[in-house]
């Protein structure tokens, strides 16, 4: 009678997904594949702590919760992805899709946040379909599919995968009608390609994948981007003035090009094309003003003014 009480007691604790403790796999227990950067962050002074008592899938985002509180706010995701590399208007896009996507299911109440947080604790509900399906319902690293990845998508055995071969991989892991997994699944692959690949070779290494999963990989680009600013020569005076007057080289030659155009517009195109042009713009513009289509409207009243200019049939 007792063994049949254990056992129901056993299953009952395998059953039950969200109060199980996460068996540790074989990836947790691989060592570290990115070994020429230590797991540090140089600006936070976060180490390898950070990935401490966490599972694969919350270690994938730990950089980004660049305070510790297991929230990755809109302007965390913001200021970790500029330091790993992003220009700042697509540091602003990142932060607004992946904030504004992930906060609500990641979020322990039903009520939204209204500064859209991503809660750490609970990313493994963020999982989306037509995934490679590496992290398990679980949030747990499956090795056997990270390695079926380059069995099947890199048959030249090259130790990496090209933009090519990952098209292929999402086309081949797209489902039925998922177009928000789908495209989530195009912009992260297509994102990883062009941060981590390398230069000369064009495709993206299997251990800097591997980092990606595990997260290690955030903090060796981080490092990576504070060395550059560190070896980035000051701005001085004579840098500056020499970039203001590129930029007004470039503007006068831009002013100089346009009043060409318009001198050969207005002595060697037959007077009847520049009627019907600005006939044709005129009725642009009224019919961008009959359907509100304002923007339209404005680029007509710009284009009416400039073929004002121009000889037309009398």
């Amino acid at each position: 009678m007792t063994s049949e009480v254990k056992l129901r007691h056993t299953a009952a604790v395998v059953l039950d997904k969200d109060t199980r403790t996460p068996q540790p796999s074989f990836a947790d227990a691989r060592p570290d594949p990115v070994k020429s950067q230590p797991v540090y962050d140089p600006v936070t002074k976060r180490g390898a702590e950070v990935l401490a008592n966490l599972n694969p899938m919350q270690k994938h985002v730990a950089f980004f919760d660049l305070n510790g509180d297991g929230r990755i706010m809109p302007w965390e995701t913001y200021q970790g992805f500029h330091r790993i590399g992003f220009p700042w208007p697509l540091a602003v896009l990142a932060a607004v899709l992946i904030n504004g996507t992930m906060s609500y299911p990641s979020n322990p109440s039903w009520i939204p946040h209204p500064l859209f947080p991503v809660w750490i604790n609970n990313i493994r509900r963020n999982k989306h379909g037509s995934d490679s399906e590496v992290y398990d319902n679980d949030a747990h690293f499956e090795a056997d599919k990270f390695e079926g990845i380059f069995l099947k998508h890199d048959p030249s055995n090259k130790g990496g995968l090209t933009l090519k071969e990952l098209w292929d991989l999402t086309e081949n892991n797209k489902d039925t009608m998922d177009f928000y997994g789908y495209t989530a699944e195009k912009l992260e692959w297509g994102v990883t390609w062009w941060l981590l690949r390398d230069k000369k070779t064009g495709y993206v290494s299997k251990d800097r994948i591997r980092g990606v999963y595990d997260g290690t990989i955030w903090f060796q680009l981080a490092n990576e981007d504070e060395v550059k600013r560190a070896n980035k020569p000051p701005i001085t005076l004579a840098a500056v003035l020499s970039s203001t007057l590129l930029a007004l080289l470039v503007g006068l030659g831009l002013g100089a090009f346009i009043m060409l155009l318009w001198l050969v517009l207005a002595t060697v195109v037959p007077t009847r094309i520049t009627s019907l042009a600005w006939g044709s713009t005129k009725w642009l513009g009224r019919f961008s003003a009959r359907t509100s289509m304002l923007p339209l409207k404005w680029l007509a009243d710009v284009a009416c003014t400039f073929w004002s200019t121009l000889p037309t049939v009398t």
